[in-house]
Formats: structure tokens, sequence, C-alpha cells
């Protein structure tokens, strides 16, 4: 090794751009908010090595970026790449630190393969399903690390009753000189067809996964149709990738429905956006009603970087929501599979500005001082350093 400081291998996705995965971005801000304390090693593509090395430059030999993969795509040719990195002789770290959703195959090899290294292992869990977690023999399958970081305080509770001591909460980190309340942009107000007295209300999500998209159009149909008032003003942004079949089969039944229903103009369709913070900024409130949460990140990024941007946020009434987005104080909270409830929360935020202003601001102290990636980051080290000097 280079120097004295201790490696950290950040075993992850591909790190280079588009940067739209949650728990390879985690690494990425891991490493770019790092002080220096340990040399971290970022697995990346050849294009992008450079411009990695170009970025941590201050930092000099506090990262290592590794080119193992031909491109950002995470296919079957990653994975083995990623897999036959640590089947290396020598892994070259003293610390492996996972992040993406165990399964019980990759889990094995990598239980196998360092059960006789020195390295110490971390996961990060950003989600792991209720039904390996209700199933000893399925659990004991995924979970191999020395330590376990959950992102919510829900899932580390599940984890613990199941039996799992050696487990810890970090909150998922945010860029907060990216994400913050700035005056609508009138760049890409003019590309979405936006005028400045118009509300808009705006769901970052997914067309058929989340099960959120049906109530989201059945309470905005009942406010185009009985709140001519308000619905005057409101437009609707649907920010969803077309992941599957069954997404692209959504969007168009939407389309459809609402060139029928006469308020086509009152729903803009995007795909793929590369300023988020401006899309947030854009918006007037963002909403998450999603009645499952199944295979989805505990903390979703769309609704804390929203919050950064002051925005009043309405989300259901799952537990792991509400565990951030705390009813009248942070957000509202709707019951899930209730269009209604929805209808009534939109409204209220529209009418009510002094409302929408305090949960907006609310909404951004709050993200500041619980998902700060600086804080995040200090919080990792920590878990390393402890782990570093545990004793096997």
């Amino acid at each position: 090794m280079k120097n004295n400081k201790k490696h950290i291998l950040l075993y992850t996705r591909p790190l280079a751009p588009p940067w739209d995965e949650a728990s390879k971005n985690l690494a990425y801000d891991i490493a770019l908010n790092s002080d220096g304390t340990f040399n971290f090693h970022l697995l990346t593509t050849k294009d992008y090595s450079s411009s990695i090395q170009k970025c941590y430059l201050a930092q000099k030999e506090a990262l290592t970026a590794e080119p193992i993969f031909k491109s950002a795509t995470f296919d079957t040719r990653a994975k083995l790449s990623l897999i036959k990195r640590l089947f290396r002789i020598r892994i070259g770290s003293d610390i492996v630190h996972f992040l993406f959703t165990p399964r019980p195959l990759t889990s094995f090899l990598f239980r196998a393969k360092l059960f006789f290294s020195k390295a110490k292992t971390l996961q990060t869990l950003a989600t792991i399903d209720d039904a390996i977690i209700e199933d000893p023999k399925k659990l004991k399958k995924v979970l191999f690390a020395d330590q376990i970081i959950a992102q919510s305080y829900i899932t580390e509770s599940k984890l613990k009753n199941a039996g799992v001591n050696n487990i810890e909460v970090i909150y998922p980190g945010i860029n907060l000189e990216r994400f913050f309340p700035q005056e609508k942009n009138d760049e890409m107000m003019k590309s979405l067809g936006i005028s400045k007295d118009e509300f808009i209300v705006l769901f970052a999500g997914e067309y058929t996964r989340l099960k959120a998209v049906d109530d989201i159009i059945s309470a905005f149909e009942q406010i185009f149709e009985k709140h001519k008032k308000e619905a005057k003003k409101l437009k609707l942004i649907l920010a969803c990738r077309i992941k599957c079949p069954e997404d692209a089969k959504k969007q168009r039944i939407i389309k459809k429905e609402a060139k029928e229903g006469g308020y086509f103009d009152k729903i803009i369709f995007l795909e793929t956006v590369e300023n988020m913070p401006r899309l947030f900024n854009v918006s007037d409130i963002n909403i998450f009603p999603v009645q499952e949460m199944a295979g989805k990140f505990d903390i979703p990024l769309a609704i804390v970087e929203a919050m950064a941007c002051k925005k009043a946020t309405i989300v259901s009434d799952i537990d792991v929501l509400k565990e951030f987005v705390k009813n009248d104080e942070t957000g509202l909270v709707v019951s899930k599979g209730a269009p209604n409830q929805l209808r009534d929360a939109v409204l209220e935020l529209i009418t009510n500005e002094k409302k929408r202003n305090r949960l907006a601001e609310n909404a951004r102290d709050y993200a500041h001082s619980t998902f700060d990636i600086r804080n995040v980051v200090k919080q990792y080290k920590k878990v390393y350093t402890k782990l570093l000097n545990k004793e096997d």
C-alpha cells in the first residue's frame, strides 16, 4: 500500500454518471466529503477514472480510482467484474464496505471469500424485504458483515427483533450545496410550458411499482372537475422513468384518459431529468402518496431532496415515511390508497399559503439537521474507526 492510511473499498455499482442510483451516489459522496483520514478505493469505468482523480486532487493520497468496468451499465459483465475484484488474491483494503441490496447467492460468495480474510466488512442496507427479515434462514443468508448499517429506525427495529445485534442507523445523506431553495428557473419553466402564476405539484417516483399514480390521477381529476378556481392555476408533473413495459403501458393509459377527460394540458410527463434541484425548485409542493415500498429504498431521496429545497411534502401513512415526515410538522400524511384525502391535502396547501410556508420551512430545517452528507460521512468515519479497532 502507498501510505499508512487505512484503505476502504467501496463495493458498489460502477461509480460513474448518471448519478441516479442512491447507493452508488452515497459511496461517491462519502469519498467526496471525506477529510483524508482514509484512502477510499472507488470502482469506476476507464472513461471516468481520470475525472474522479481530478475531483479528489486536493486529497491526493486519499483516493484510488480502480477502472474495473467497461461502462456505467450494471449488466452481467459488470457484475462479473465486481465479483472478480473481490476475489483477487489480495483484496488490498482494510475494510470492504458493501453498498447494495444483498442477495443470497452473492452474499454466500462474499462470505466464503472473506472468511479467511483480515479485512473488516460493513453492509449498508438501503432496503431489505420483510419476507427476508421474517425468515431466519433467508436473513442469515444475506447478512454477512461485521457491522450492519440500516437507513431507517424502522428497519433497525425489525432486524433487532429478528436477532440481529450488530446494527446501527445512519440516514442517507444529500449534498446541501446542490439541494437548496432557489428561485424558479425561467429556462426550465419555459421548457416545461409553465407560467409563474401556476401552482406546480411534483411526483418524482414510478408508474407501477409504488402503486401511487392511480390515486394521484384520481385526486387531480376531482380537483379539475369540482374545484375550478384552484384547478385553473394547477399543474401536475409526473417525473417517472420508464423502467419496464408495465410502466410504459401505464403512461399510455394516463395520457389517453387525460385527453379524453380534457385535462391533458394539466399534466407534464417527464422521463429523465438532468437537473433535479431545478425541478424541485420549479415545483410548489412535492407528493409521494405511495401504497407500497417493497424494493424501494427506506428513505426515498426524492422526498428528502425536495425538503432540502424548502418544499412542503405530502406522503402516505407508511411507517418508514412517517419516520421522517411528521404530519403537520414537516409535511402532511394521508392514508395510503385514499385519493380523497390526497385531494384535500393538495387543496389545503394551495389555498393556505401560511401553512404551506410553515411546513416548507420546517422541512428544510429538518433536512439540514438530519441528512447533511457531511454529518453522514462523520458517522461512517466513526463506524470505520470502530471496526478497525475491534479485535477479532
